[in-house]
């Protein structure tokens, strides 16, 4: 995987989790965003799994 990618996953994956963040701020319920978050950390995890791969 290549680096651009990788930044742009984390970048993805972080703006899924404060898109959610947002939308608890402007009165959604926690359970309308939580499929947000899942994405957004899912995202962040999976560069991290691929990078201790290489190893």
């Amino acid at each position: 995987m290549s680096k651009t990618l990788q930044y742009f996953l984390i970048g993805l994956g972080i703006a899924c989790i404060l898109v959610s963040l947002i939308g608890i701020m402007r009165g959604q319920k926690f359970l309308d965003v939580l499929p947000e978050i899942i994405i957004g950390v899912s995202l962040i995890i999976s560069i991290f799994i691929e990078k201790r791969r290489k190893k």
